[in-house]
This record gives C-alpha cells, sequence and structure tokens, in this order.
C-alpha cells in the first residue's frame, strides 16, 4: 500500500536523522517528526475514509431508487424481502476496497396515507495505515438513504398532434399504440384513488371541446364595432338573399331594401305603402287616416276640424346593405374552438360567462371546414377528436386515443394551451379535479407534434416553422413559446417529442424552448415513437419516487 511505502521511507529519514552526528538539527527534526507524522497520518486515514462512505452513499441512493420501485410493484413486501433486494443492489454497486464488516438493512414502510418509505442503513469497517501504529487499526464509517413516494400524486396533459400528415409512415398508428402504452404504465402508479389522473387533448388548426361543452364560455360573435370573420355566427347562418355562406359576403351583397325582390328591376318598380293592407301606389296615396276616427276620408276630415294624414309610398332600392343574416341555432354547434383573443391565447385566465369585451377572455367557436368535411362533426369522417379532461377511467381514455384521426393543419399553440387548461383546478372551464393538501403534486406536459407550427387563428402571422419573427409581426411559434414560458413558471414539467421521419424538417426551435431542462427528443422513424415515451415514462416515474 502507498501508506506503508511511504511509512517505511520515513523510517528509513528518521533513522538516519538519529545516526547523524553534526549538530542538533538532526535530534530536533526527529523530535518533531513523531508528532508531524501523526496528523499526516491521520489526515491520510481520515481521507480514506470520508472517500469510502461518499461511495457508500452513492451506492445508497442508487439501492433506495431501487427497492422502492419493487416495492411499488410488490405493495406487500416485506423488511427481509426489502433487506435481500438492497444486499443484492448495494453488491453489484459497491465495491470499495480496504473495506470490510460490510452491513446493510432495508426497512419498507407501507403507505398508511403519509406515503410509503423505504429506508437503507450501510455501515463497514475501513483500515487504517498510519492510525494503526496508535492502536486505531480500523474506522467505522456508516450512512443512510430513504426514500418516499405515495403522497407524491400526478397529473399529466397529453397534448398529441392529430393533423393530416400524421397519416403519413404509420405515425398515427405508432403514436396511438404509444400513448396507450403510456395510459398503462401510468394507471399502474394509481395505488390509491386520485394518484394519477390523465387528460387527453387532440389537436390540428383548431382542437374541439364536444357539442356537449358549456356553451357560457363560447364567444359567438364579435361585438359592435370590431370585426372577426371567424367566429361562429360570422360563419354559420342563411343570408336573406343568394347563397352567401357567410355574414360579410352576405352583407356585401346587393339586395333590395324590400324583401322578396331578387333583381334591381323588379326591386326600383316595387314599393310599400305605410299602411300595409294597400298594395299600389294609387291606392295606398290615396288613402289616409284622420285624428277623427269617425270620418274616414278627407273632405269629412278636415270640413270637420280634422287633421287628414295621407299614406307615404316607399319605392325600392336597390343595392348593398340591404341583406340580412341570420346566424344558425347555437345548439348546432359541434365543438371546435379556435385560439383565444390575445393576450388570454397565451395565458391561463379563467373565462367569464357572458364577457361581450372586444378583446374576450371567452372562446371562439368555429366550425373547422376543410372543403365540404367539418371535421368538428363526429359523423363526418374524419374528424377531430374532442378533449378529453382529467380522468381516471383508462378504458375510456384509451378508446379516445383509438378514435384520433389525422385532419388538417398544424397549430401547436393551441394544443398547449389546452393542455394548460386541462390542468388546472380552478382556472379551467374543463377544470381538474380538486387537490388534496394532504399530498404534493406533481403536474406535467408531454407534447407530440410531427410538424412544424404552419396555420392558427391568425393568418397574417405566417409560417412559424423557423424564425419567431415574420416580416416584423409575430407568428405561432412566437406565441407559442411566451406561452411555454407562462407553463413552466407554473412549475409545470414539459416534455417534447417531435416526429421527424428522414430528417425532412428542421429541428423544432420551439418543440426545443417548450421543452424543460432539456426534456426534447426528435425522432427520425414512426418505430421510435415507443421508445420516445418510455423515456418519458422514465423520467416521470423518477421524479415521482426522489425526494
Amino acid at each position: 500500500m502507498f501508506g506503508k511505502s511511504f511509512l517505511n521511507s520515513v523510517r528509513r529519514a528518521a533513522t538516519n536523522l538519529i545516526r547523524a552526528d553534526r549538530g542538533n538539527v538532526a535530534a530536533m527534526f526527529a523530535i518533531a517528526l513523531v508528532p508531524m507524522l501523526g496528523i499526516v497520518g491521520t489526515a491520510i486515514d481520515y481521507s480514506r475514509a470520508v472517500a469510502a462512505r461518499s461511495a457508500m452513499q452513492a451506492a445508497l441512493d442508487t439501492v433506495a431508487l431501487m427497492v422502492s420501485k419493487d416495492a411499488q410493484a410488490n405493495p406487500t413486501m416485506t423488511a427481509a424481502q426489502a433487506t435481500a433486494a438492497a444486499q443484492k443492489y448495494f453488491n453489484a454497486l459497491y465495491n470499495e476496497g480496504g473495506t470490510s464488516n460490510v452491513a446493510i438493512t432495508a426497512t419498507y414502510t407501507p403507505n398508511n396515507g403519509q406515503g410509503a418509505t423505504v429506508q437503507v442503513n450501510a455501515s463497514a469497517l475501513v483500515a487504517t495505515d498510519f492510525m494503526s501504529y496508535a492502536g486505531f487499526t480500523t474506522l467505522d464509517i456508516g450512512t443512510s438513504s430513504q426514500t418516499k413516494w405515495g403522497n407524491t400524486r400526478m397529473r399529466v396533459a397529453m397534448v398529441l398532434d392529430n393533423t393530416g400528415s400524421m397519416a403519413d409512415n404509420s405515425k398515427m398508428v405508432k403514436m396511438k399504440t404509444a400513448a396507450k402504452s403510456m395510459v398503462d404504465s401510468l394507471s399502474a402508479l394509481n395505488n390509491l384513488p386520485g394518484d394519477v389522473y390523465i387528460s387527453l387533448v387532440p389537436f390540428a388548426k383548431n382542437v374541439n371541446l364536444g357539442s356537449s361543452f358549456n356553451k357560457q364560455y363560447i364567444k359567438w360573435s364579435s361585438p359592435a364595432g370590431t370585426s372577426n370573420p371567424d367566429t361562429w355566427d360570422e360563419n354559420n347562418g342563411t343570408c336573406s338573399v343568394g347563397s352567401s355562406s357567410t355574414k360579410t359576403s352576405c352583407l356585401a351583397q346587393s339586395a333590395c331594401s324590400i324583401p322578396g325582390y331578387t333583381s334591381k328591376t323588379s326591386c326600383q318598380s316595387a314599393g310599400v305603402c305605410s299602411n300595409t293592407q294597400y298594395t299600389s301606389q294609387t291606392s295606398c296615396t290615396g288613402a289616409g287616416t284622420c285624428s277623427k276616427s269617425q270620418y274616414t276620408s278627407k273632405n269629412n276630415c278636415t270640413s270637420n276640424g280634422g287633421t287628414w294624414t295621407s299614406n307615404t309610398w316607399t319605392t325600392g332600392t336597390w343595392g348593398t346593405g340591404y341583406a340580412t343574416w341570420t346566424p344558425l341555432d347555437h345548439s348546432k354547434w359541434n365543438g371546435c374552438v379556435m385560439d383565444r383573443d390575445q393576450d388570454y391565447d397565451i395565458k391561463n385566465t379563467a373565462p367569464s360567462p357572458g364577457d361581450t369585451n372586444a378583446v374576450s377572455t371567452l372562446f371562439p367557436a368555429q366550425e373547422y371546414m376543410q372543403g365540404s368535411t367539418n371535421y368538428c362533426k363526429t359523423t363526418s369522417t374524419p374528424y377531430l377528436q374532442p378533449i378529453m379532461p382529467m380522468t381516471n377511467n383508462w378504458t375510456t381514455l384509451k378508446q379516445a386515443i383509438d378514435n384520433m384521426n389525422p385532419t388538417g393543419g398544424t397549430n401547436q399553440a393551441i394544443g398547449v394551451a389546452w393542455g394548460w387548461q386541462s390542468l388546472s383546478t380552478t382556472n379551467g372551464p374543463i377544470a381538474a379535479p380538486a387537490k388534496d393538501a394532504n399530498y404534493v403534486y406533481q403536474d406535467y406536459l408531454v407534447i407530440l407534434s410531427d410538424g412544424l407550427n404552419t396555420q392558427d387563428r391568425w393568418p397574417s402571422y405566417g409560417n412559424g416553422n423557423t424564425q419567431y419573427t415574420c416580416n416584423g409581426q409575430l407568428c405561432i411559434d412566437a406565441r407559442q413559446k411566451k406561452l411555454c414560458d407562462a407553463i413552466k413558471a407554473n412549475n409545470i414539467t414539459v416534455f417534447t417529442i417531435q416526429v421527424n421521419i428522414n430528417n425532412i424538417d428542421p429541428k423544432s426551435a420551439i418543440l426545443q424552448d417548450c421543452a424543460t431542462d432539456g426534456n426534447f427528443q426528435m425522432i427520425t422513424s414512426s418505430d421510435q415513437t415507443a421508445d420516445a415515451f418510455n423515456n418519458i415514462l422514465s423520467q416521470i416515474a423518477k421524479l415521482r419516487i426522489s425526494q
């Protein structure tokens, strides 16, 4: 050993000094050497003991996590089984030379409402070199590690891309399989009711809330004096003339001031009497009313002190501003909404029922149409699967995953916004179950998308594929970055996956930015989807059982 060889060298030097006869220096040095050697030797022995203890602590921390995983899989684990498992893991991890009498014990305490624990203790003896000459041949070391779980509960929002490109290269099929597998794995951690809740947020350009969503949170039309051609009332209704499909095109269409006339000629030759019982101009203007109702003719009226008022005839006028738009019954709405008014689109502000402000907290209704296909209507094929709020009904949740369809353009931001809504217990119209004050909660957002952002409510913002600004205006990515920053500031851990088959797209800067602490993955094959979800599961499990 280094210590013994060093000691032998010191002994030889000391012997030579003692034999020296050239003055008192040698003698004085020899006298001082003994305590100096004791101090140096003790420091060396203690440093070795500290190193051995540090290695033991690192091994025990890992052992505690591994035993806790075994205990979660076997809630009836006994103390003897816990100790045996700990010994097995410890033997594989700890192989420190110079130690002896290594002993390890483990105690497993099942969940009694305050959480389950695994306590692991270890001790050993470290052989000394220098201190052995003073009678201390070994030093005792010991340490412990504890892992606690069961008082930590989790909420997971799965925000999944349902855009048209997900139909390619088996991406949708693989995502469904991986998502259902994640549900199975997370549900296995639901040891007590309420331990795990999961929401599902399929997104394309819009999200679908389902037709039974509480309509007091919906914005149907633009307030007076403002214009939003995308809202429900502007796009779903009937025009009094022609076949206009929007309120804007309807009101811009030429029509007659008198309903029922569909051409300029017939309109201008027509008219309407102030007294509707007269249908011709002659009969209309030749008649009137007397201030004294007993007189029905103009002569009798005026000769008897009455005032005669003739009827008026109004000729029809042809032009714009005369067509009327009648919005469709709101009960016909199928459930799709677009991005909220800015800046509520990047916030989790609670919607205020009846909010008619120009910038409203409500969610604008919109039927998501592609040609003649209504992607919000469940009788259409395909259709955008409605959001499922936080649930622990695993069968229903997996059925909703199976029902997902690839539809339309990519707007990750609206999916992320509703993922955040689904995690909220107070601000959301799809509020998550209340949290029990006796538990610690961890909220997660898992986002998978196969494409770069291409379409949102504000088409002038352009495609935000690689830049956060587009022609000086904010684009989709910029809105999403602000949104993700706000989510992470609320202690929600975000995981992101970019499905980039054969690297056809650049790496998504926004999905990288959205992820918490580098929790971004880019996969280049559909077959890697399961591994990407498993990596997230591993991180969630580690965060859940670590303390």
